[in-house]
Parts: C-alpha cells; structure tokens; sequence
C-alpha cells in the first residue's frame, strides 16, 4: 500500500459517516456502538454518528452494524481525507474492501474525498 507521507506520517483519514439518522434506529445504534471496539463520535442533536476507520477489523465491524440494524439508504458515507496536498494516495485495501462489500449488501452510500 503506497500512502504519500510528510515527515514519516500517513496522511490520510478514513470515516464512516451515518448523519440525520432516523431517531428511533439511532438510539438502537448508539447502544450497540458503546459495546464495539471501535473508535467513533456521536452527536445526539443531529443523530449523526462517525466512524473512523483505523484498520480492517474496523470495516468488517462496520458492516456487521450495517446488516444487523439493516442500514441501506440515508445520508451516509464513507470519507477519505488527506491534508497531504501534492497529489496521489492509494487507497488503503480495507477501503477497496469495504467498498466492494457495500455494494453487497446494496448499501446506498456516497465515496467523498475531501
């Protein structure tokens, strides 16, 4: 896996972005989440809940979540963000993965890259 790196750091960022989600499936997720090994943020106001995505255990968490509580359409996406500026990452497998395995499972999410 090629990653452009400044100063020794990776710098690229991974996130899966569940946003104004239906109030009743979020309090489900957010009592499920707690218990996950997972490293996230939740923001009760707006029923968002973002998930960063350090490693591939994450992605296979991930879509357990989304097959469990039958997650397929809403504003949700999966974010790569890289303040390294001159050009060219490769995305990490686990992201190429956890593409593929949305299309599986008919997930209706947009990619952004910021």
């Amino acid at each position: 896996m090629d990653i452009q790196r400044e100063n020794g750091i990776d710098e690229i960022n991974c996130v899966f972005r569940m946003l104004n989600i239906d109030f009743d499936q979020f309090i489900e997720i957010q009592h499920f989440i707690v218990s996950l090994d997972l490293d996230f943020e939740i923001n009760e106001e707006y029923r968002n809940i973002i998930i960063d995505i350090n490693r591939k255990e994450d992605v296979y968490t991930i879509i357990k979540l989304c097959k469990k509580f039958n997650i397929k359409k809403g504003n949700i996406y999966c974010s790569i963000i890289s303040s390294y500026d001159h050009g060219g990452f490769r995305l990490p497998s686990y992201i190429i993965y956890l593409i593929k395995e949305m299309k599986e499972i008919e997930l209706d999410f947009s990619f952004v890259v910021c």
